[in-house]
């Protein structure tokens, strides 16, 4: 995947914000500022209103110190059009009528470029607090402990419900929630198609679709376009002669459908590191979890609260050191209170070979067109082919 702040959307004209809120009905702004934030998909600005504003929201919009009162507004850049603001919000809005998980309320949102900013955005009440990542030097080891608590709370919230597809979430046209397209941080990312694929693929093209009804549905998609991929590409071209197992991989998926299928789907944030989550600083009462754009429904063979969870944001060795030692607080307080999700955290025989099988070839197929990693490639290929082995493909 290449880095995807290389497609931020430009600074915006205050003016431009401000026609749209005045589009919006929403009262006069007192400010607009860009907060510097670093965020990969988005531009984030701060609009502050005067304290008498009230808003037709979820919940009240709290005011800031002064009592002025804040919204941010989520300006999304061109990397996966339609599909990643619809699932955002799809999650959002799900997460917030069904979970105890603090979510901010969407004010309003456009999933087109059809507006006086030319990009999608989400509006959205501004999440009191900080990012666990800005303390994180900051908390002892109760307050790190709490936060754990929390999020194990969250991820139970999460694990109970069970959904009757894999893949993303959607908004229809009375605005419910429904099963919608996958969207994935992987896949192949609008701005960067041409240059690597030339100027007749596209997002849909290149990428899974869905949703999927099963387990198998979903891992056979994924298989049959790692296929397409690899014929099309050149760099690709050392990977044709696997093609035949890659095919008997689906027809073994086939096969033992009924057992594979037999699961339960369960929402997942992808995304759940400490920059993610919202605290009271004083307390460590979360009170937040914001960027859902990447949340997805997944076989639970597939599930897990994902790769960043637990991580303070150090890219460190201390860093990842830390983050194993705050998963074993996870575990014990885990199997204190709910030993059904570490369970279910665990890939078990055969899940274990057909989560290799996907993982390495989708990494395959993703940084070969780039010219990156080829030894590495190299021995994903020996992976693959060992986990089909198991497989007995």
């Amino acid at each position: 995947m290449a880095d995807p702040r290389l497609y931020l959307p430009p600074e915006l004209t205050e003016a431009s914000i401000r026609e749209l809120i005045q589009l919006l009905k929403l009262p006069k702004p007192d400010d607009i500022k860009k907060i510097g934030t670093i965020a990969e998909y988005h531009a984030i600005y701060d609009i502050t209103f005067p304290p008498s504003v009230t808003f037709q929201v979820q919940s009240a919009v709290l005011p800031e110190p002064d009592n002025s009162i804040s919204l941010i507004l989520r300006v999304s850049g061109r990397h996966l059009p339609l599909i990643k603001t619809l699932n955002e919000v799809a999650a959002m809005s799900w997460v917030r009528a069904n979970t105890k998980i603090p979510i901010p309320s969407i004010i309003a949102f456009d999933a087109s470029e059809n507006n006086p900013i030319g990009h999608e955005f989400i509006l959205l009440e501004k999440a009191p607090g900080v990012s666990v990542d800005s303390i994180y030097s900051s908390l002892d080891d109760a307050k790190l402990e709490y936060l754990v608590s929390q999020l194990l709370e969250y991820l139970i919230d999460l694990h109970r419900y069970e959904w009757g597809h894999a893949g993303g979430l959607g908004i229809d046209h009375t605005g419910s929630v429904v099963p919608g397209r996958l969207v994935v941080e992987t896949f192949w990312q609008a701005p960067e198609i041409s240059g690597y694929w030339g100027s007749e693929e596209t997002v849909d093209s290149l990428n899974p679709c869905g949703p999927y009804k099963t387990y198998t549905e979903y891992v056979k998609a994924h298989m049959k376009q790692y296929i397409r991929n690899i014929q099309k590409h050149n760099s690709l071209e050392w990977m044709r002669d696997m093609t035949p197992r890659l095919k008997a991989f689906n027809q073994m998926l086939d096969l033992r459908a009924e057992e594979l299928n037999d699961t339960k789907y369960i929402l997942t944030h992808r995304d759940l590191h400490f920059g993610n989550i919202m605290c009271n600083p004083d307390t460590t009462q979360i009170t937040a979890v914001i960027d859902w754009e990447f949340a997805a429904v997944l076989p639970l063979p597939l599930w897990s609260p994902g790769g960043g969870f637990l991580w303070n944001g150090q890219n460190s060795p201390a860093g990842l050191a830390e983050r194993r030692r705050l998963y074993t607080v996870f575990e014990k307080l885990c199997g204190e209170r709910y030993p059904a999700l570490l369970r279910d955290f665990e890939t078990r025989p055969p899940h274990d070979a057909i989560k290799n099988v996907l993982n390495y070839v989708r990494a395959i197929v993703e940084v070969c067109p780039r010219g990156e990693k080829a030894d590495a490639a190299r021995g994903w290929r020996e992976t693959v082919e060992s986990a089909l082995s198991k497989l007995g493909v």
